[in-house]
């Protein structure tokens, strides 16, 4: 998949999660997503801080920092249910993934 594109593929690679975890490792990962989820929505809530400075050029270094901690999440995620991004199908990977999100 192209990044930041094709994302709306994810609808479908959920629907097959099924077919590549049982159902223990699908309710850790429901699990995990809803505690993840709730997380950040209580820290947005939290949040007081807002940068109110604009800029019309979108600050890459930020984009590069956000990818990077969303592929650690990605990470954590797949060694949850014990699946290896090096090592496993990219196919399968994405159904996880994409249950995940």
């Amino acid at each position: 998949m192209k990044e930041n594109e094709d994302e709306y593929k994810f609808l479908g690679y959920e629907s097959h999660v099924g077919e590549v975890l049982d159902q223990k490792q699908i309710d850790m990962l429901y699990d995990y997503s809803n505690a993840f989820i709730s997380s950040r929505v209580e820290e947005a809530l939290k949040s007081t801080s807002i940068d109110h400075r604009w800029t019309e050029y979108i600050d890459v270094s930020k984009l590069l920092k956000v990818k990077n901690e969303w592929r650690k999440e990605f990470n954590k995620v797949l060694e949850l249910v014990g699946f290896d991004r090096e090592k496993d199908d990219v196919e399968k990977i994405r159904c996880i993934i994409a249950a995940f999100i």
